[in-house]
């Protein structure tokens, strides 16, 4: 038999269950309980948070690439605010967008880094115009 709030598998002559403490007595009928049935949300549930990506907008767009991270920014902030407002779907698709936006910056920082780091070896490398 399962519990009727959390759905933990319960003793059969448990009276309460021993995770949530809900009380098992209006349970009736003799077979062993299903686990509840997860609801559909469509009743205002609680959702888990969405993850917008500010943090990591900022960081990429002070540390990579600022011309690409400052759509990230933009994009989390969306995220953030559509999210506090209650339109998920809405924050779901900007965080996707921010999400976009800080992996762009990244390669695009890393392109920048491992280019210049080729100019400095090719530039080492190359004997100098002034030696005789």
């Amino acid at each position: 038999m399962f519990c009727t709030q959390c759905g933990s598998p319960q003793p059969q002559d448990a009276s309460f269950c021993a995770k949530c403490g809900h009380t098992q007595s209006d349970q009736t009928g003799g077979g062993p309980l299903a686990p509840p049935v997860q609801p559909d949300n469509s009743a205002g549930l609680a959702y888990a948070p969405i993850k917008t990506y500010l943090a990591e907008s900022i960081i990429v767009t002070i540390l990579c690439c600022w011309p690409i991270g400052i759509p990230a920014i933009v994009y989390a902030a969306r995220a953030t605010g559509a999210a506090g407002a209650g339109r998920r779907a809405d924050a779901e698709e900007a965080a996707l967008e921010a999400r976009k936006w800080v992996i762009r910056a990244v390669i695009a920082g890393v392109v920048v880094i491992i280019g210049y780091m080729i100019v400095v070896v090719i530039a080492q490398t190359r004997p100098s115009a002034a030696s005789p």
